[in-house]
């Protein structure tokens, strides 16, 4: 029983680190994932994420925040990990981590200030 149990553990492990990984990269097509902040406000934040694009969509408009020559970029630095994106702003001072393995996310300010954001996988587009 505990064999079984372990077993099925790390099947589901792995499974969540590959579809994790596959959040990041996908072939020419880009993962959506919403965002929605837990902690007090209810705010929604949508992303599309093929690695090295990164876009945010703000007012119903796309803005690219990974590639420094496309408008509002150059004031973020965006850096891909395995399973997790890191997002900083250097104007602002906003930091943002989304972990795709727990599909969670966390918004910090320069104040102390910290949102919280439960992410959930939309779909798949061109």
């Amino acid at each position: 029983m505990k064999i079984t149990y372990f077993i099925l553990i790390s099947i589901k492990i792995f499974l969540n680190a590959l579809q994790a990984s596959n959040l990041i990269i996908s072939n020419n097509k880009f993962n959506i994932i919403k965002c929605v902040e837990l902690t007090g406000t209810g705010r929604e934040d949508i992303f599309k994420i093929n690695n090295p694009s990164f876009q945010w969509k703000y007012k119903n408009k796309w803005y690219e925040l990974a590639d420094p020559d496309k408008g509002i970029a150059n004031d973020w630095k965006v850096i891909f990990k395995k399973s997790e994106i890191n997002l900083y702003n250097s104007v602002t001072k906003w930091s943002r981590t989304i972990d795709l393995k727990k599909m969670f996310a966390t918004m910090n300010f320069p104040t102390g200030e910290k949102y919280v954001y439960k992410c959930d996988y939309i779909k798949k587009v061109n």
